[in-house]
C-alpha cells in the first residue's frame, strides 16, 4: 500500500490547524461509534482526510482530542512517525485532567507509534497506561484494544495470557463493537501459537477466527491463517491448494503470494518459490501491518529469493 504524502500544504500549516481546532466551536458533536464507519485499515491515508475533516466540524474537547489520536494513527499507518508523534503530543499537551477516552487512545496510539519503530520498552508502558484508563472510562471496546496490543509486544506465555484475557473480555462483552475483537483475537492467538509450534492449536484458533469473522474479507484472512498452520503441520497439499484458491479470489495478495511461496519451497520447489517470494516482497513493500508485524518473514524472503535491493 502506498503512502501520499500531503500535497499543497507545508506539514507545519497542517499541524497549526490542528492546534487551532482546540479553540474552535463545536456546532457538530458526532458520537465516538461513528469512528468504525470512518477507518479504512486498508487505505490510511484516505482515512486521514476523512478524520482531519471530521476534526474541522468541531466537538467537544474530548471529541477533538480522539479524532486527533485517529489522524495519529493514520499517519503512523504511513509510516509518518514523527508527524504521527507530533500530533499525538499535541494532543496530550492538551488534555485537561478529565477526558479519560481521549487520554486513552492518545497513549494508545502514542504505544503503536513506539512500537511500528520497534521501540517495545517505550511501546509496553504505553499500552499498560492506555489500559488502566481505559479502565477509568469504563471503555470495554479500548480496554481489549489496549490488551491485544499489549500481547503484541510480549513473548511466549505472557503474551497467550494476555491475547486469551482479550478474548474472554470480547466474548463476555455486552457491547457489539467489543465483541467484534473475537475475530482479530482468534487471529493474534493462532499467530502467537504457529510461533511457539503448537500448530494444531493454532490451526483451531484459525477456525474459530473464521466462525467470527464478520465480513468476506476477514473470512479470507481466516482461511489464510488455516493455510500458514497447514503448512507448518506439514501438510503442504492441503495449504497449497487453500492458498491457490485465495489467489483466486484477491489476485496479487501479498500475503497470499508469500505463503504460496512457502508452500513450494518447502515441497523443494525453490525457483516457483523464489517468483512468489518476489511478487509477495513487492506487493509488501510499503505494507504496514507487514512492516511492523512480519519484518522476520520479510527478511526470510529477501534472503531466499536473493532480493538485496529495496530494503522492506
Amino acid at each position: 500500500m502506498g503512502r501520499r504524502m500531503p500535497g499543497g500544504r507545508a506539514k507545519g500549516g497542517r499541524e497549526r490547524g490542528l492546534r487551532n481546532s482546540f479553540c474552535s466551536p463545536a456546532p457538530v458533536q458526532s458520537g465516538i461509534e461513528h469512528f468504525p464507519g470512518i477507518w479504512d485499515y486498508r487505505d490510511p491515508s484516505a482515512s486521514e482526510t476523512r478524520f482531519r475533516s471530521l476534526l474541522a466540524q468541531g466537538g467537544s474537547l474530548d471529541f477533538r482530542l480522539q479524532v486527533m489520536s485517529q489522524i495519529g494513527r493514520a499517519l503512523c499507518l504511513q509510516r509518518r512517525f514523527d508527524e504521527a508523534a507530533a500530533v499525538l503530543a499535541d494532543a496530550a499537551a492538551a488534555l485537561r485532567g478529565g477526558e479519560s477516552t481521549a487520554a486513552a487512545r492518545v497513549v494508545l496510539e502514542r504505544g503503536r507509534v513506539h512500537r511500528d519503530q520497534g521501540e517495545i520498552v517505550q511501546a509496553t508502558a504505553c499500552f499498560r497506561r492506555a489500559l488502566e484508563l481505559a479502565g477509568q472510562a469504563a471503555e470495554p471496546y479500548l480496554t481489549v484494544d489496549a490488551l491485544h496490543m499489549l500481547g503484541h509486544v510480549q513473548t511466549g506465555d505472557e503474551a497467550l495470557q494476555t491475547f486469551r484475557g482479550a478474548l474472554d473480555l470480547a466474548r463476555g462483552s455486552d457491547d457489539p463493537m467489543t465483541r467484534r475483537w473475537q475475530c482479530t483475537l482468534h487471529d493474534n492467538l493462532s499467530a502467537a501459537l504457529c510461533r511457539r509450534g503448537d500448530f494444531a492449536g493454532a490451526l483451531a484458533c484459525a477456525e474459530e477466527m473464521e466462525k467470527a469473522a464478520p465480513d468476506d474479507s476477514r473470512k479470507r484472512d481466516a482461511r489464510w491463517r488455516r493455510g500458514r498452520a497447514l503448512r507448518r503441520m506439514g501438510r503442504i497439499p492441503e495449504a497449497q491448494a487453500l492458498q491457490e484458491t485465495l489467489l483466486l479470489e484477491a489476485p496479487g495478495d501479498g500475503w497470499i503470494l508469500g505463503e504460496l511461496g512457502e508452500c513450494h519451497w518447502d515441497a523443494g520447489r525453490t525457483a516457483e518459490a523464489s517468483a512468489a517470494f518476489e511478487k509477495s516482497l513487492d506487493a509488501l513493500r510499503n505494507n504496514p501491518w507487514a512492516l511492523a508485524g512480519e519484518p522476520d518473514w520479510l527478511r526470510s524472503m529477501r534472503a531466499r529469493c536473493g532480493d538485496g535491493n529495496g530494503a522492506i
